[in-house]
């Protein structure tokens, strides 16, 4: 996550402020209000949206999961064929 980025662009915003509070939230306000909050020691963000963006939320979820099990699963499967492998040609 490019903090610098995130910051610079909330600050574009007319009348948007930046306040560091609670150890290490950095958070973004308009009138008194925050529209974002992001973590530094440990990178999260988070913002208010509506019901529908919240949903393509959730379908990127969904692509990062995919795209890492993808990963993951073909990695437990070489491991495992590896495994097999060993077993039916042992050494002598």
């Amino acid at each position: 996550m490019k903090v610098d980025a995130i910051r610079e662009y909330c600050l574009d915003f007319p009348e948007a402020k930046e306040n560091l509070q609670w150890g290490d939230e950095l958070c973004f306000k308009v009138g008194g209000k925050i529209f974002v909050m992001l973590g530094l020691d440990n990178p999260r963000l988070c913002f208010k949206c509506t019901p529908e963006a919240f949903d393509e939320l959730q379908l990127l979820i969904r692509t990062s999961y995919e795209m890492v099990a993808a990963k993951a699963i073909g990695k437990k499967v070489r491991k495992k064929t590896k495994s097999l492998a060993k077993r039916k040609h042992p050494r002598r």
